[in-house]
């Protein structure tokens, strides 16, 4: 399912987009369509529902929609278990990448401030933040699990909490219902 993408260290941003575009939004479509959804590997917290639509049960790659509540205003620093590049559909994301280093957290590159149409890939051994508006959507590839665990920090570089398990206790699972006004929602403000 992944078309190469986690085949290479370097992301290649230009063939992503090319995927995303021939294969991954008309797999989105057709998931919405049919109301075509994961309910055992998808979740949501009070600042974000992850959808998942698509599994490769060979690779363990998945295509997830992420509708953002906007909440999270400060976020923690943090990095995942897996690479991903992630699309945003609707709404705005301000990304900020980080080292970690002697002293706590340091910004290596200036913001990202993406819209719709826009791509960025994170690599599992990557920390950064991700602020979203309250309308953002985003269309995430989420490679093959890497790690263990994945780490959140605050502000001042302390560990907040490291998550091992496959389902954090703060997650709530989705019901049909929730997922598909999701989808309508989805359907008739991005298709139509």
């Amino acid at each position: 399912m992944d078309a190469g993408l986690f085949s290479s260290d370097a992301p290649d941003l230009d063939k992503a987009s090319e995927v995303f575009a021939a294969h991954y939004l008309p797999c989105l479509r057709e998931a919405i369509a049919a109301v075509r959804w994961f309910p055992e590997r998808s979740e949501s917290n009070p600042f974000l529902t992850k959808i998942v639509i698509a599994v490769d049960p060979v690779t363990d790659v998945e295509l997830r929609l992420h509708i953002y509540a906007g909440k999270d205003k400060t976020p923690n620093v943090h990095d995942h278990r897996w690479s991903f590049y992630s699309m945003v559909i609707s709404g705005k994301i301000e990304h900020v990448r980080y080292a970690k280093g002697e002293q706590g957290f340091v910004q290596t590159k200036k913001a990202e401030r993406l819209g719709a149409g826009d791509i960025y890939y994170m690599g599992e051994d990557e920390f950064h933040t991700a602020v979203a508006s309250d309308d953002s959507v985003t269309l995430l590839l989420r490679g093959p699990r890497r790690k263990d665990a994945w780490e959140m920090y605050n502000a001042e570089g302390d560990l907040v909490r490291e998550f091992a398990s496959p389902r954090e206790d703060d997650q709530t699972t989705l019901c049909a219902a929730t997922v598909g006004g999701y989808f309508a929602a989805i359907l008739t403000s991005l298709f139509n």
